[in-house]
């Protein structure tokens, strides 16, 4: 499973998410570290298109439905793209300020709310933080490959 933060206005047209300049760089990132995109469930922190970055009551407000989705597909791994899909998740550390991005991306936890379907959760950046920043680019790349060699050999 991918949880990213909100869909922008392409996914918000398509109804999907990372459909638009995020996603196309997601999806050939992945495919190139062996992840088939149709082998993967998408969802985003936020259901709504918000125009910016959602606020913490926008978050919470949403959190029944992506936590729905993740209990509906049951993964056993999570790709969490950036600070809202990572605090949204339940990573106290980045949501209370005590962290980073560049501090816990690769960093493997457990997804404490799934008690009896153990859930690992790795946090790296969100493409369109690679798209405005490319400095992100190698370190999002080895945790992509991570990600691929933990979720493909289970």
């Amino acid at each position: 499973m991918i949880v990213g933060e909100a869909p922008g206005r392409i996914e918000d047209e398509k109804g999907r998410p990372f459909a638009g300049p995020s996603g196309v760089l997601l999806w050939r990132e992945l495919e190139r570290v062996g992840i088939d995109k149709r082998s993967v469930f998408a969802a985003n922190a936020v259901s709504c298109f918000p125009a910016r970055t959602p606020t913490e009551d926008e978050v919470y407000a949403c959190r029944g439905n992506l936590y729905t989705q993740a209990w509906i597909c049951k993964p056993k791994f999570i790709l969490a793209l950036g600070r809202t899909a990572n605090s949204s998740l339940g990573n106290l550390d980045l949501a209370l300020g005590r962290a980073t991005m560049g501090q816990i991306c690769g960093q493997w936890y457990d997804l404490g709310w799934f008690k009896y379907d153990p859930c690992r959760v790795m946090p790296t950046y969100h493409p369109a933080a690679i798209l405005r920043n490319g400095k992100y680019m190698r370190a999002w790349r080895t945790d992509l490959r991570a990600f691929a060699e933990k979720a493909v050999s289970g």
